[in-house]
């Protein structure tokens, strides 16, 4: 083995071994911060921040896509002559999200069961394109121009997450809106919080949310 392969070779076991201490520490640091996080800032009925225990690159505002925002108007125009009792705001993240799919069949499932009361509920698939198609986090102020254009007496928010692998945390809120009063803003009504939902493998996120969604629908009115 010449001097330069043995100098080669100690140059990558440094660095592999300095890659893992850096690596250890700052795990270590996320893992805190996490802990923090669900320590100290989740509130019953309070959604808790989206992506509060991955670290978050901080990076420029995407440029506005034209085309996006022309789609959303479409879409959001197809509810202008619509009136419905339920506003359901496809289901946003707090926390570390579940994926897309997992998102949707549980905002579905949540609009089913209310659907089957007899009460009008907006259908999730027309109304996500109409908020900014699969987004982890709706613009309120669209959400309630929305909801005062359907004539909507409720709003009903969902978020879902996980701070901690294999457990689900959940967040329901309810607001009251007077049709009579189209400028009056919305009132929270009733707001709740599951913690601790276990999942896994052979029990995806959506199958534990819907085995405990009329739990979570009492819970809230």
């Amino acid at each position: 083995m010449t001097n330069r392969t043995r100098l080669l070779l100690l140059l990558a076991v440094c660095t592999a071994g300095a890659y893992g201490a850096y690596s250890y520490w700052a795990g270590e640091d996320h893992r805190h911060a996490a802990a923090q996080v669900v320590d100290t800032a989740l509130r019953d009925g309070v959604p808790g921040p989206d992506e509060a225990a991955v670290p978050v690159t901080v990076v420029a505002t995407p440029p506005a896509s034209s085309w996006l925002e022309k789609r959303t108007a479409r879409y959001a125009g197809l509810f202008k002559d619509f009136r419905c009792d339920v506003l359901i705001v496809p289901m946003q993240v707090e926390g570390g999200g579940f994926d897309r799919p997992n998102r949707e069949i549980m905002t579905a499932d949540l609009a089913l069961a209310l659907g089957s009361t007899g009460q009008c509920v907006t259908d999730p698939f027309l109304l996500d394109p109409a908020l900014g198609e699969a987004l982890r986090r709706r613009d309120p102020d669209a959400v309630l121009a929305l909801a005062r254009t359907i004539k909507a007496s409720r709003i009903l928010t969902v978020y879902a997450g996980h701070y901690q692998p294999g457990k689900m945390r959940v967040t329901l809120q309810v607001s009251r809106l007077d049709p009579a009063k189209p400028g009056a803003a919305p009132v929270t009504v009733a707001a709740h919080s599951f913690e601790n939902l276990e999942y896994g493998d052979e029990s995806p996120p959506f199958v534990v949310f819907h085995t405990r969604l009329p739990e979570m629908l009492s819970a809230v009115g």
